[in-house]
């Protein structure tokens, strides 16, 4: 059997408790679709020896989404955590085309002229759910985020007769360039079932000028419709240069800390003893700011080098002596050349000279962004 393509984005393939795997296919050539031997377009339980399809789902207009390369598999499938006499065991994913199919897993439905399992709009997705649980420990109630489109969305499954379902409950719009498919990727963390301490983090593809990444902080406790934002990152969470491909950026959360992987570096979030002033508070007494906020910030033409020393000729035509050493010793530098565009930064010493603490290739003088000095 010919199950096309599997590439969802990045998003990893699933399992449940018994081993199952679960994930969802690209495209194929128009027209060659074969329930029996060419899976394209299709939700798919397989073995964990690979040996078998289980179950499969394929939505009806699989033709329509071959040929205009709107394939479901730009989305990543999830397995919902089981919750005992509530709901059927459950999976959600969705594709370019923005449906978001809720599945009962014990029967993803195969084919048919009318697609079987109910689906919910969540805006093109380039993108994957995420899960959390909420209530209490006696009365659990499961949660799915989406991030098509710009937006996140909070959704609730609904009763499993005659099928599972999906009602949204809150939304959120986050922003960026339009040069970037629709979707980014969330993550979710919580202090157990504590109230009112559960937060989505999501991380935005690449906006303005500079190609910037920002790592947002959204209360997944709904205000009305809205799921209020609590934190911004007001210093880029990394930069991905690389215009002709999606960020697809997850951010990652471990010991008090969140992980937003970028192009060539990774910076660290956390809890800090003096945080900056916020929009509105994380938990109570508690904010957050990165740990590796720097202050000034600059965009040049490398003019010389000597040693660990660079000199920069700036867009206006002054010149900025650069120390590249503590950069260096992070492993956070690229190696310059004289000629070269790049972004520096750091701290500017007393007599105007820049200890860098980041020093990364940079696009041509039309595509640099603003010049800071702390």
């Amino acid at each position: 059997m010919y199950l096309s393509s599997v590439w969802m984005s990045g998003y990893g393939v699933a399992a449940d408790t018994e081993s199952n795997l679960y994930f969802i296919t690209g495209n194929t050539a128009a027209g060659t679709y074969n329930s029996a031997t060419n899976i394209s377009e299709s939700a798919v339980k397989m073995s964990a020896d690979l040996s078998t399809v289980d179950s499969f789902f394929t939505p009806s207009d699989v033709n329509g989404l071959d040929g205009g390369d709107t394939d479901y598999g730009s989305g990543g499938l999830m397995v919902v955590p089981d919750l005992p006499g509530r709901l059927p065991h459950l999976a959600v994913g969705a594709g370019k085309d923005g449906r978001m199919f809720v599945f009962d897993r014990a029967n993803l439905t195969g084919f048919h002229p009318t697609d079987v399992p109910s689906h919910v709009a969540v805006g093109d997705c380039w993108c994957g759910p995420s899960y959390f649980t909420s209530g209490t420990a006696a009365a659990m109630k499961q949660n799915v985020v989406s991030s098509g489109g710009h937006t996140l969305m909070l959704w609730t499954p609904g009763p499993s007769t005659p099928v599972p379902t999906l009602t949204q409950v809150a939304s959120a719009v986050l922003s960026f360039n339009t040069d970037q498919d629709g979707g980014f990727f969330t993550s979710v963390s919580s202090n157990g079932l504590e109230p009112g301490s559960t937060v989505i983090w999501a991380v935005g593809r690449e906006e303005g000028t500079d190609h910037h990444v920002t790592l947002y902080a959204f209360s997944a406790t709904p205000s009305g419709a809205t799921l209020p934002l609590l934190w911004s990152s007001p210093h880029p969470a990394g930069f991905w240069p690389n215009t002709g491909g999606n960020a697809n950026l997850v951010p990652t959360i471990a010991n008090g800390r969140v992980f937003v992987p970028s192009n060539k570096e990774v910076q660290i979030f956390g809890l800090t003893a003096n945080p900056l002033p916020l929009k509105q508070p994380f938990l109570p007494s508690t904010n957050l700011t990165a740990l590796a906020v720097t202050g000034a910030q600059y965009w040049g033409t490398v003019k010389s080098i000597a040693a660990n020393r660079v000199v920069l000729e700036l867009r206006d035509g002054r010149e900025l002596q650069v120390d590249i050493s503590p950069a260096i010793e992070q492993g956070r530098s690229t190696e310059p050349q004289v000629g070269q565009s790049v972004i520096v930064t750091g701290k500017l010493n007393t007599d105007g000279s820049l200890q860098a603490d980041t020093v990364y290739r940079a696009k041509g003088k039309s595509l640099w962004g603003e010049d800071r000095a702390h």
